[in-house]
């Protein structure tokens, strides 16, 4: 797995658009392991492992399109050095 889709609650809860949608969805993230909590706080900044830039693209475009979060609320990245 070496890049992630990086999703900051707190945009995604102003927008006040996808973020019920989210919190069901989380849940299964976080029990697949594939969530990691990259900055705690009251809403968290968190990053899904994905296999490689197209299956991480895909869930970006699902989770704007069908969970209606806002575009500025969710980033594909690459895993550097190993870190998640």
């Amino acid at each position: 797995m070496n890049h992630y889709v990086e999703l900051d609650e707190c945009k995604a809860w102003a927008a006040q658009r996808g973020f019920a949608w989210w919190l069901a969805y989380r849940r299964r993230f976080e029990t697949s392991g594939k969530l990691t909590v990259v900055k705690s706080g009251w809403l968290d900044v968190v990053r899904i492992s994905a296999a490689d830039a197209e299956e991480a693209e895909f869930m970006r475009g699902h989770m704007v399109s069908s969970g209606g979060l806002p575009r500025t609320a969710v980033k594909v990245g690459r895993v550097r050095g190993g870190d998640a």
